[in-house]
């Protein structure tokens, strides 16, 4: 069991990992967020080898993916990963399967990128976390609009709206960014008929 001091110690770290975040997805402030980054990381060495540590390490990994620090993400997320996997957390595990995939994505490595949604998707699918399947639709139709495929990347963007219209869980700021830039390149694709034919194919 923690200590009082271990309480403070936990309570002090998702501060300060949640200030880092709001300050690189809300507020675009790298350097406010990587001094959060840095204290957290601080903190991590005194609570090292618990669920917590993992959890900021984590959190400081995914700003670093944010602000474009792929290989410094990297290096965060395999650290964290088998120590997950040691502990069963099936959800933690898969979200850094993800990140990496998104990273291959950003990265221009599709078909490494393919290959790890496909099995990512299946195990969001058995947890049950349907936001995480509605991004992963998402990230199959970004991926078919880069291998040209517009027809494809439509009826997923519709099929990803609608889960998410079900379960009433919004994109992210960073996820909604990517999403529109996406949306704008596959409306300069197609006339606006099929556009909206294929979306609501994708919904249905």
């Amino acid at each position: 069991a923690l200590s009082h001091s271990g309480d403070d110690k936990y309570a002090q770290g998702m501060a300060l990992g949640m200030m880092a975040q709001v300050e690189m997805i809300d507020n675009h402030d790298v350097k406010a967020a990587e001094k959060y980054e840095q204290q957290a990381l601080a903190l991590t060495r005194e609570i090292s080898g618990t669920w917590t540590s993992l959890m900021m390490y984590f959190g400081i990994g995914r700003g670093a993916m944010f602000r474009g620090d792929y290989t410094l993400a990297r290096e965060r997320f395999l650290y964290c990963l088998p120590l997950f996997e040691e502990m069963k957390d099936h959800h933690r595990t898969n979200m850094i399967h993800s990140e990496l995939a998104h990273m291959d994505r950003y990265e221009g490595k599709l078909q490494q990128a393919e290959e790890t949604y496909r099995q990512t998707i299946v195990v969001w699918q058995k947890i049950g976390h349907r936001a995480a399947v509605a991004h992963q639709l998402e990230c199959f139709a970004f991926l078919a609009r880069a291998h040209e495929e517009p027809e494809r990347a439509l009826r997923l963007l519709g099929a990803a709206e609608i889960l998410r219209e079900r379960i009433n869980i919004h994109m992210n700021p960073p996820e909604r960014e990517e999403y529109k830039r996406e949306v704008a390149d596959l409306h300069a694709m197609l006339a606006d008929d099929e556009f909206r034919k294929l979306w609501a194919e994708g919904r249905s």
